[in-house]
């Protein structure tokens, strides 16, 4: 079972695209259309099944990736069909193409990183939400969601969205989030950044790593991470712990630079 009963929709103003997550995909044509003429997005993706590409594929749509384990255990296929036309060609290609030849041609592995001297890691509380807020502002001069806020992630946290960081001293200086998926018995591992004066100390492993224990006491095994194609450093992290590799959305949403392809990778624990 997928855990939907219905097909979900929503518009994504901010990344300019149109979201949905399907169980009967002859059923949903009508109404994504609907949205892209109120809408205009740029990019329309489907969350789906295998088997829902022979309505959608005549329709424009096309596979970019897959999410294994993503609706209850069963794969979901990511469709993608873009209104806008200049949206499917990235203007990052060679640089994508460097960075994914030093994440394919990795071959090390971390099971149980240690800490340097003098750091700790916590499970961040909402008194951490200012100094984590900060930390995403200095390092994304764009994001997705509204983390530079500490007002929306102290509204958002909770048993569905948690943080873990690492602290030096008092200081946050790294951090990543979980985000739990009850509907479907999965989560993201998202919203990872490292202050860029503590960039080399391997930070996020441990971090990763406590996400997933904690996720796993939840009971909780499939995981996922979206990262961004252009920069070799998290598509190493999750590669080199276990994730693998399931597709490239291309111009998928707004981070860093501004829209940038965004990698999947996946893992099932235990």
């Amino acid at each position: 079972m997928t855990g939907l009963t219905e097909n979900l929709y929503q518009y994504d103003e901010t990344n300019e695209r149109i979201v949905c997550h399907i169980i009967d995909a002859e059923g949903s044509l009508n109404r994504i259309s609907e949205l892209e003429r109120k809408h205009q997005p740029g990019k329309t993706i489907i969350y789906g099944l295998p088997e829902h590409k022979t309505a959608l594929e005549p329709a424009g749509y096309r596979q970019e990736g897959k999410i294994s384990g993503f609706f209850n255990g069963q794969d979901s296929v990511v469709y993608t069909k873009f209104p806008d036309p200049d949206r499917a060609n990235t203007i990052l290609d060679e640089e994508v193409s460097k960075s994914m030849s030093i994440v394919e041609h990795d071959t090390t592995t971390y099971t149980n990183p240690e800490l340097p001297a003098d750091f700790h890691l916590e499970v961040a509380t909402e008194e951490d939400m200012e100094a984590v807020a900060s930390l995403y502002d200095r390092v994304f001069e764009n994001y997705p969601t509204g983390v530079r806020d500490p007002s929306y992630l102290r509204e958002k946290m909770g048993d569905s969205y948690f943080f873990v960081v690492v602290k030096d001293g008092e200081k946050v200086v790294s951090v990543a989030a979980a985000l739990v998926r009850p509907r479907f018995n999965c989560a993201e591992i998202t919203d990872c950044a490292t202050d860029p004066n503590y960039r080399g100390h391997r930070l996020l492993y441990p971090i990763v790593i406590k996400l997933e224990e904690l996720l796993i006491d939840k009971g909780i095994h499939t995981m996922y991470s979206m990262t961004r194609a252009l920069s070799p450093g998290m598509n190493l992290t999750v590669k080199r712990l276990g994730y693998t590799f399931e597709g490239r959305l291309v111009n998928n949403c707004r981070i860093a630079t501004g829209l940038e392809d965004m990698n999947i990778w996946t893992k099932v624990n235990g």
